[in-house]
């Protein structure tokens, strides 16, 4: 499954650029959102107490991501307004 958790989403700003607009769509929509939703859920119900054990590193790392995301949004200097 793809998603975009810090540190394994430097691969994403590639994929959306050079995907045509129905995969990158596919992508941003379905395949990581409900791709990590599915992994997080599916373990969770396969081994609950790995799960609470490493809550909290993946919440870390998806507090990082969305953090890491804002700065690097409000770093953009080229961004085209319609």
């Amino acid at each position: 499954m793809f998603t975009a958790l810090f540190p394994f989403h430097t691969w994403v700003p590639d994929g959306h650029s050079s995907a045509p607009t129905a995969a990158s769509m596919f992508l941003a929509g379905i395949s990581m959102k409900l791709g990590g939703y599915g992994c997080l859920r599916l373990v969770t119900m396969l081994m609950p107490e790995a799960a609470a054990e490493y809550s909290s590193a993946i919440v870390l790392l998806a507090t990082i991501a969305i953090i890491y995301g804002a700065f690097a949004t409000m770093m953009q200097t080229d961004l085209e307004i319609y």
